[in-house]
């Protein structure tokens, strides 16, 4: 009908612009900023309207107030971008170092539509093999993706895991500033750490490096063995390290709760596989769900 139609129209639309944001926002970004500047207005919380605020090819999808009413400073040069968001640092009116995650502009239909190609995808995989059914594979993505879009869920999930962990002075987690915060606006305190990568490059030492594997280890499976929750993203851009070998974790859009008997498998098939206790492996399989699983 007219009203699909429409709808799909404007996905298209939507779409578009967002794989074409660089170049779209290189022209109209600037000419906004200027107008912004000129009516002494920046960037700011306010659920019902949307302003496009950015530096070169920076996107904020936050909305416009005047900015000394919420932080002191805010840095409209991003520090750091991902495929759903950006990171600006900022400063709060009580002098707190802030970090801002602002995601981009309409990624709801962007990831709509890639969520809708995928199952295309999948649907042609299973023509050529039947022997995994996509469906609840797809359904698993879909949901954690639309969790990862709504920043009131991630504050939830952060306070989670600052909780779980509140023991582990090795580990520090980022504190969010619920008042600064929106659905896609998520503020949170300020950690400062250095990159993995550069930690190795810099750090030879074995027993310093053995104290940070440990605490990346305490940091993913504390979590999962103890409360059945991991982090679902932990790529070592969510990570970085304290001078003393503690480490930073970040990012909590992405949240996965398992049932206790789930847990249980994995630990039985980790004893299965140190034991070649074939048994043992088919009743983990079992208990994550597997049907019929062959030895």
């Amino acid at each position: 009908n007219i009203r699909d139609l429409q709808a799909d129209k404007q996905r298209k639309i939507n779409v578009f612009l967002n794989e074409n944001r660089a170049l779209f926002f290189e022209t109209i970004t600037p000419m906004l900023l200027s107008f912004i500047d000129e009516l002494g207005v920046e960037v700011l919380l306010d659920k019902d309207t949307v302003a496009l605020a950015s530096t070169g090819s920076d996107i904020t999808n936050i909305t416009i107030k005047k900015v000394n009413d919420q932080f002191k400073s805010f840095d409209k040069q991003a520090s750091a971008a991902a495929s759903l968001c950006q990171v600006h640092f900022a400063e709060s009116l009580d002098h707190k170092k802030l970090a801002c995650k602002l995601q981009y502009p309409d990624m709801g239909s962007a990831v709509q539509a890639d969520l809708k190609q995928l199952k295309l995808i999948f649907s042609l995989y299973e023509k050529y093999d039947s022997a995994i059914s996509t469906k609840s594979i797809h359904e698993e993505l879909s949901d954690r993706l639309k969790e990862e879009l709504d920043y009131s869920h991630e504050i939830k999930n952060m306070n989670l895991y600052r909780d779980i962990l509140s023991n582990f002075d090795e580990i520090t987690l980022p504190e969010p500033i619920n008042n600064l915060s929106t659905d896609r606006l998520l503020t949170m305190t300020r950690i400062d750490g250095i990159k993995i990568m550069q930690f190795i490059s810099e750090n030879s030492d074995i027993e310093i490096r053995n104290k940070v594997a440990m605490n990346m280890f305490k940091a993913w499976y504390v979590p999962f063995y103890q409360y059945g929750i991991i982090h679902g993203d932990p790529h070592l851009g969510n990570y970085s390290i304290r001078p003393d070998g503690g480490i930073n974790l970040m990012d909590f859009g992405c949240i996965r709760i398992f049932r206790p008997d789930f847990v249980t498998g994995v630990i039985e098939l980790y004893r299965a596989l140190r034991d070649d206790d074939k048994e043992l492996a088919v009743s983990a399989y079992e208990r994550w769900g597997f049907k019929n699983p062959t030895k």
